[in-house]
Protein backbone atom coordinates (compact mmCIF):
# COMPACT_ATOMS: atom_id res chain seq x y z
CA UNK A 1 0.00 0.00 0.00
CA UNK A 2 1.23 3.66 -0.36
CA UNK A 3 1.63 5.89 2.31
CA UNK A 4 -1.35 8.28 1.52
CA UNK A 5 -3.39 5.10 1.90
CA UNK A 6 -1.86 4.08 4.95
CA UNK A 7 -2.30 7.44 6.38
CA UNK A 8 -6.21 7.69 5.31
CA UNK A 9 -6.60 4.22 7.39
CA UNK A 10 -5.50 5.52 10.08
CA UNK A 11 -7.15 8.58 10.14
CA UNK A 12 -10.78 6.89 9.84
CA UNK A 13 -13.73 8.00 7.97
CA UNK A 14 -14.03 11.86 9.70
CA UNK A 15 -10.34 12.33 9.58
CA UNK A 16 -9.94 11.31 6.00
CA UNK A 17 -12.96 13.97 5.17
CA UNK A 18 -11.60 16.93 7.44
CA UNK A 19 -8.24 16.27 5.52
CA UNK A 20 -10.32 16.73 2.22
CA UNK A 21 -12.38 19.73 3.88
CA UNK A 22 -9.25 21.42 4.62
CA UNK A 23 -7.22 20.58 1.22
CA UNK A 24 -9.97 21.69 -0.57
CA UNK A 25 -10.09 25.38 1.17
CA UNK A 26 -6.66 25.26 0.51
CA UNK A 27 -6.54 24.97 -2.92
CA UNK A 28 -9.78 26.96 -3.39
CA UNK A 29 -7.96 29.82 -1.20
CA UNK A 30 -4.79 29.78 -3.26
CA UNK A 31 -4.65 28.00 -6.29
CA UNK A 32 -8.02 29.16 -7.68
CA UNK A 33 -8.01 32.58 -9.87
CA UNK A 34 -11.67 33.92 -9.49
CA UNK A 35 -12.88 36.01 -12.18
CA UNK A 36 -13.29 39.87 -11.68
CA UNK A 37 -16.32 41.47 -10.94
CA UNK A 38 -17.11 42.95 -14.25
CA UNK A 39 -16.23 40.14 -15.86
CA UNK A 40 -18.23 37.54 -13.40
CA UNK A 41 -21.46 40.24 -14.50
CA UNK A 42 -20.74 39.99 -18.24
CA UNK A 43 -21.07 36.37 -18.66
CA UNK A 44 -24.37 36.08 -16.15
CA UNK A 45 -25.61 38.39 -18.67
CA UNK A 46 -24.60 36.55 -21.61
CA UNK A 47 -26.03 33.21 -19.87
CA UNK A 48 -29.24 35.08 -18.81
CA UNK A 49 -29.50 36.17 -22.61
CA UNK A 50 -28.84 32.96 -23.77
CA UNK A 51 -31.01 30.93 -21.65
CA UNK A 52 -34.03 33.51 -22.48
CA UNK A 53 -33.35 33.32 -26.45
CA UNK A 54 -33.58 29.38 -25.84
CA UNK A 55 -37.01 29.89 -24.14
CA UNK A 56 -38.59 31.96 -26.32
CA UNK A 57 -37.69 29.22 -29.21
CA UNK A 58 -38.62 26.69 -27.60
CA UNK A 59 -41.99 28.75 -26.39
CA UNK A 60 -42.45 29.47 -30.45
CA UNK A 61 -41.71 25.88 -31.44
CA UNK A 62 -44.12 24.81 -29.11
CA UNK A 63 -46.32 26.83 -30.38
CA UNK A 64 -46.04 25.97 -33.83
CA UNK A 65 -46.96 22.48 -32.95
CA UNK A 66 -49.62 22.62 -31.32
CA UNK A 67 -51.65 25.47 -33.88
CA UNK A 68 -50.31 22.29 -36.55
CA UNK A 69 -51.54 19.30 -34.47
CA UNK A 70 -54.80 20.81 -33.43
CA UNK A 71 -55.39 21.93 -37.12
CA UNK A 72 -54.44 18.29 -38.21
CA UNK A 73 -56.79 16.52 -35.70
CA UNK A 74 -59.52 18.38 -36.38
CA UNK A 75 -59.83 17.52 -40.15
CA UNK A 76 -59.36 13.69 -39.10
Amino acid sequence: MSSVTQENDKKGLWGGLVHYVRESYHELTTKVTWPKGKTLWRDAMIVLFASLLFALLIGAMDFIFKTALTFFYEQI
